[in-house]
């Protein structure tokens, strides 16, 4: 057996029939039942019988032979569904071997996240919110299905992937935001900004018009202070710049203009001409003249087309 890029294949000596003149679809059932796990899975594609043969084999296999489904791509194993039911019901009937102390370390090597079904999901859900040894991928819950589907574990979920979040680590965080249902928006906002590290509340900007507009007005106040921001992708209006104090307001949109990942598609809502720019900016016009220069002259070149046409780009 041999590895590419991750993926298991057939290797030059796993041709074993092959060379003379044998092909898998030769055997007959009881032959293929000789064969073991491993070398089924290298023929499951070839061969439609091979599936169930490998799900009757599953049952009997220890649990670290559970790692070749490491080397194939979890979204193809999915069509296999009776060989994935096997895999799903094997993790619940010998749960108590799995958990056991001596799997700890190993665990993601043998339960696979991208092969669970619910109940399983759930399973590993709960053993990450207690502290348990788990597979869960933080970054790829989809908080709108745990709401509806789990809503006994949705919340301490949320909980615990805020209290996590740093301004190192925000995968998580922007995955609740762009997945959480309508019911937990104002939730999340509220802890989001409970939260002492600052940097962590520009997560905000990169969700979409569900956020409520006072945590976006927040997040602008802090990002009117930074030098960076990353991608923003809440709407920007001229109701939201116009809470922020008349200095703090030109710092923000000098943020976004220039130091963010976006810079050149932001969602400007309601501010589409120069004049609308101008009018935002007309209170810090005198002290800064210079600044406001160029944060109009940045603003006509990415987001009006040309002097005679004032319609936003985007």
């Amino acid at each position: 057996m041999s590895y590419y890029n991750g993926r298991y294949r057939r290797s030059a000596n796993a041709e074993w029939g092959e060379i003379f003149g044998l092909k898998i679809e030769s055997l007959t059932y009881e032959q293929l039942r000789e064969l073991s796990f491993h070398k089924l899975m290298e023929f499951l594609e070839a061969d439609s019988r091979i599936e169930k043969i490998a799900a009757e084999k599953l049952n009997k296999l220890g649990p670290k032979k559970f790692e070749i489904f490491l080397y194939f791509e979890h979204s193809n194993m999915l069509k296999y569904k009776f060989l994935m039911t096997t895999y799903n019901d094997v993790l619940r009937t010998r749960r108590k071997t799995f958990d056991s102390e001596k799997y700890h370390y190993h665990r993601t090597s043998f339960i696979h996240w991208g092969l669970l079904d619910e109940s399983n999901r759930h399973y590993e859900l709960q053993r990450w919110i207690d502290g348990k040894p788990n597979t869960l991928d933080s970054d790829g819950i989809d908080f709108s299905f745990l709401y509806k589907t789990y809503p006994d574990i949705a919340q301490k979920t949320v909980d615990k992937v805020i209290k996590q979040c740093n301004s190192y680590s925000q995968n998580s965080l922007i995955n609740l935001i762009h997945t959480m249902p309508n019911s937990a928006v104002k939730y999340v906002s509220q802890k989001i900004f409970e939260l002492p590290d600052k940097t962590v509340w520009l997560s905000v900007l990169q969700g979409d018009d569900k956020i409520p507009e006072e945590y976006i007005v927040k997040a602008l106040r802090v990002a009117a202070k930074r030098t960076r921001v990353g991608k923003v992708s809440a709407p920007i209006t001229k109701s939201i710049l116009t809470k922020l104090p008349t200095i703090m307001r030109l710092e923000a949109l000098e943020t976004l203009l220039f130091n963010s990942s976006n810079s050149r598609s932001i969602k400007f809502t309601d501010i589409k001409t120069e004049d609308d720019i101008k009018e935002l900016l007309f209170g810090s016009l005198i002290r800064y003249s210079n600044r406001v220069g160029r944060v109009v002259g940045l603003f006509k070149r990415f987001y009006i087309k040309d002097t005679t046409t004032t319609t936003n780009t985007f």
